[in-house]
């Protein structure tokens, strides 16, 4: 993935596009060059966001950094209070399933982050996968139906990605241009 401007969204694709790395037992050294770029330029935009010094090619920041990205960041162990309970059935209003369990025990918020994140990861894998069936070969009916679903689920990571900055805060909110993170951060120049 190649941006000018570097997001929170563009931080959790360019996850996702790389997140073998962090679920796999394969190790910095021995992959390919066009993969260690896209490593790197993810450790630049999480390192911009925390003001962290992750390095990818390290196993303990692997770790952290998967953690961080898939646990909300800072959310670990903090039980989600009634407010912010209300708030996100505002948000979620056609998803009242998902508040059920929050009647019997509050959830905390890294895992009520984590539903989120791997919600959003199922939507990149669906997008994705729609993509690779709109080849020439598919029918002009199939190709509609596949754009127009593709909306929606786009449309409703969206959501959920503009929750799971809710919950972070303004702090995920800011975005990095190129400049910035190759000259603040290590982005590597040549990807």
């Amino acid at each position: 993935m190649d941006a000018e401007n570097w997001t929170f969204k563009s931080m959790l694709r360019q996850y996702y596009e790389t997140r073998r790395y962090f679920r796999d037992n394969l190790y910095f050294d021995t992959l390919p060059t066009y993969f260690k770029i896209e490593l790197k330029k993810l450790e630049a935009i999480v390192n911009a966001f925390t003001d962290g010094h992750y390095k990818i090619h390290n196993e303990w920041s692997k770790i952290k950094v998967r953690e961080l990205i898939e646990n909300g960041f800072s959310c670990k162990h903090r039980l989600c209070t009634a407010e912010l309970i209300d708030r996100l059935k505002a948000m979620l209003p056609y998803k009242e399933q998902i508040f059920e369990e929050c009647k019997i025990e509050r959830p905390t918020q890294d895992t009520f982050y984590y539903n989120l994140f791997l919600t959003v990861e199922i939507g990149f894998m669906y997008i994705d996968n729609i993509q690779m069936a709109n080849s020439p070969a598919s029918t002009l009916l199939v190709s509609d139906c596949n754009r127009s679903i593709k909306q929606i689920v786009k449309r409703e990571n969206d959501k959920l990605i503009e929750i799971m900055l809710f919950m972070l805060g303004d702090k995920f909110r800011r975005y990095f241009t190129r400049e910035i993170l190759i000259e603040q951060w290590g982005f590597p120049a040549n990807g």
